[in-house]
């Protein structure tokens, strides 16, 4: 039997701090009393995604995008290649959109979470302070700026981030690898069960 998409108050509470007050669902998503409740006193409106656009979100589940400013390129390369042998397409944004407007590839990177095509997003910047809060103006994105071991794992398990930021100013290499290797290896436990 597939999975059900939950739509629960929370998922429109924080929709309706984002630009555009809509929410995408699957066909079949299970939207709670209290987020239709939500919705009407928020602004929030669900769009119902294809089914084709639904079977794109099985096919990102292991798809990650990667995007750096021209300083972090060298680096990034090297996030890719320590991805890929564990199971991860890379999308590497820069070569794609073949540029390194830090700000434009994290709006790039924010549209690719929504829209399904990956299911996870990586910038690498100088401090990944403003990645960050770009990425959060996006609805159905949860961003945080990496930093710490714990607070990654925190973020994964109990916020469900999809999307991190890590600054190459006061990260080494090492330390890098490491907090990818916890975003994307650490499940969400859905505490509201």
């Amino acid at each position: 039997m597939a999975k059900r998409q939950l739509i629960s108050e929370q998922d429109v509470v924080a929709a309706s701090r984002k630009p555009g007050k809509e929410l995408q669902i699957s066909p079949n998503a299970i939207i709670t009393p209290l987020a239709q409740d939500a919705a009407q006193v928020h602004g929030v409106s669900f769009e119902v995604i294809e089914e084709t656009a639904a079977s794109l979100l099985s096919e990102s589940a292991h798809t990650i995008v990667i995007a750096s400013g021209k300083h972090q390129i060298r680096i990034k390369k090297k996030l890719a290649a320590f991805l890929q042998p564990k199971g991860w397409t890379v999308i590497d944004l820069n070569a794609e959109q073949k540029h390194d407007d830090i700000l434009q590839l994290t709006v790039e990177t924010a549209k690719a979470i929504v829209t399904k095509r990956a299911v996870f997003g990586i910038i690498l910047d100088t401090d990944g302070i403003q990645p960050a809060m770009v990425l959060n103006r996006f609805a159905g994105i949860r961003a945080m700026q990496g930093f710490d071991s714990e607070a990654v794992r925190k973020g994964r398990s109990q916020y469900d981030i999809n999307a991190i930021t890590l600054g190459i100013e006061s990260l080494s290499q090492q330390r890098i690898l490491s907090l990818t290797d916890i975003f994307v290896s650490t499940k969400f436990k859905n505490l509201q069960q």
